[in-house]
């Protein structure tokens, strides 16, 4: 099992996360009150956000049953709900989203995002919650939430840090102008947190620009720009992918079929568009990072959008990123294992997506001086292990092709 307390010693000086409300949704220190969630538009100013959001009807956190229902289930009017329908077991997005704003004592106010999940979402809550220990591990712990599983009275919620910024919808096209200034990140860095949280720790729902935070330069709480939150879809598992489609009857997944995100559909989608067609499509997508990435390579460049995505191909991943995710395994096995991220089974044959990815990155460490490119990994195009990259998932999806036909 994962050392946590190792864990607060080595990166946190031996603290512990401290959080406003106990079990019971009593304030410790202050008054801590919830209002409905609502999600501040592209553009919009970080003190209107703030005057917006204490505009809003807010109840102390115990009587949160005024906007969530008295079953916990059925939300009462005037709720707002992260969901495509209204009760937490219609599909894996029916969570009710809230801001949490703490008055405390000599007058500073913190806020916080609460998520409550239904006991068959749990799972989604504890990989979000063991996505801060894994950027943790691999370096990126300034660009990891604060963020916590807690219980008021026998329900649970996610509770994380609100940060003060805009997310990458900014970078598309229904908002973005030429002469828009782009946030403060590095094509290096960029680089360097797709291949860790996209390729080796998966993300089922990569093409979501609201995943990531580009933080004011206001914010308190980090130094850093680049923030990433909602990470409840890591680890691309069968099961986390039933979660994801809940009911939607236009998902077109099937159990056995490569999950979106994972290893095996990185080789699968390689396999059927060709790995330059693939990583085109990838780089043109909605993916956060790779929106600002094309945005930022383009201007540098003063090329137009081929022509950034041509130099996207053979940008590096920084060879520290690789040595220290390597070196890191071991932690990044424990953590999984301790929050039942994967079958127990699969990791301890090491059969893992992430520890396959691993297995092609050392392979590739040893045997050649050049670097890991951003098409190698988007497309999982490794030459040295590719016994690594024959897995049954891909044989089950060509099978299933091939019976198509």
């Amino acid at each position: 099992q994962y050392d946590f307390a190792k864990f607060h010693d080595e990166h946190f000086g031996g603290k512990r996360l401290r959080w406003p409300v106990r079990n019971d949704g009593t304030c410790k220190d202050g008054e801590f009150v919830v209002t409905p969630f609502e999600r501040p538009d592209v553009d919009a100013d970080d003190r209107d956000v703030l005057d917006a959001q204490l505009a809003q009807h807010a109840v102390p956190l115990p009587f949160i049953d005024e906007f969530l229902g008295s079953n916990g289930t059925v939300p009462l009017p005037g709720a707002t709900l992260h969901a495509r329908a209204p009760s937490f077991e219609a599909t894996r997005h029916a969570q009710a989203m809230f801001l949490g704003l703490h008055h405390r004592r000599g007058g500073k106010l913190e806020r916080y995002v609460l998520k409550f999940v239904h006991d068959d979402l749990l799972p989604n809550a504890h990989r979000e919650v063991a996505a801060s220990y894994l950027l943790t591990e691999l370096g990126e712990n300034e660009h990891a939430p604060k963020i916590g599983v807690m219980s008021l009275g026998p329900r649970k919620y996610v509770m994380r840090r609100f940060y003060r910024g805009r997310d990458a919808r900014m970078l598309l096209d229904d908002y973005f102008t030429d002469d828009q200034p782009l946030p403060d990140v590095t094509t290096d860095a960029l680089v360097r947190h797709y291949a860790l949280r996209y390729v080796l720790l998966g993300d089922i729902d990569l093409d979501n620009p609201g995943n990531v935070i580009f933080v004011s330069p206001s914010s308190e709480l980090t130094r850093k720009v680049l923030m990433h939150i909602d990470l409840e879809d890591i680890f691309p598992t069968d099961h986390a992918m039933r979660l994801f489609c809940g009911d939607d009857p236009l998902s077109t997944w099937r159990p056995g079929l490569p999950v979106p995100g994972s290893l095996d559909w990185r080789v699968d989608r390689s396999a059927m568009l060709g790995a330059d067609r693939f990583f085109e499509l990838l780089a043109r997508g909605d993916n956060p990072l790779l929106a600002l990435l094309r945005l930022k390579v383009a201007r540098e460049r003063g090329t137009d959008l081929a022509g950034a995505i041509e130099h996207m191909r053979t940008l590096a991943v920084p060879r520290h990123t690789v040595e220290r995710a390597l070196a890191k395994r071991a932690a990044l096995e424990s953590i999984a294992r301790s929050f039942n991220l994967t079958k127990l089974d699969t990791l301890r044959r090491g059969q893992s997506f992430f520890q396959r990815t691993l297995d092609c990155w050392r392979a590739h460490v040893d045997n050649t001086d050049e670097p890991l490119t951003l098409q190698q990994i988007a497309t999982a195009q490794y030459r040295h292990r590719t016994d690594v990259l024959n897995s049954a998932a891909v044989a089950a999806a060509a099978a299933a092709a091939a019976a198509a036909a």
